[in-house]
């Protein structure tokens, strides 16, 4: 496998993690909470490149590890919402954290 093709495989962990939480609201905000977290681990230019391409595929089979992981990583996804109970006011908060925005209660004391 390439570089290439484990940074998308990240992307879309990220991406199937975060969509229990982020998959069902604006889309724009979803790809930013993604961005956000995949920054962390890679470099920007990388981190875009896995966000804004598929790579050319090495081997036949990355294509089905996608799919299998970004399935597993939206039920673990779930299984985080559930364990911490988290309701749509606490994910957006946690979200506009993660990109450095304040949640709504700092807003409220503004």
């Amino acid at each position: 496998m390439s570089g290439a093709e484990v940074d998308y495989l990240f992307a879309c962990l990220v991406f199937g993690l975060t969509s229990p939480a982020y998959g069902e609201g604006e889309p724009l905000f979803h790809f930013d909470v993604c961005r956000a977290l995949v920054t962390m681990k890679l470099p920007p230019d990388r981190a875009d490149a896995a966000l804004y391409s598929v790579p050319e595929l090495t081997q036949p089979w990355v294509d089905t590890v996608r799919e299998q992981l970004e399935s597993q990583a939206a039920k673990m996804g779930r299984a985080l919402l559930q364990a911490h109970n988290f309701n749509d006011d606490a994910a957006a908060d946690a979200g506009s954290r993660v990109l450095g925005r304040p949640d709504s209660s700092e807003e409220k004391a503004a």
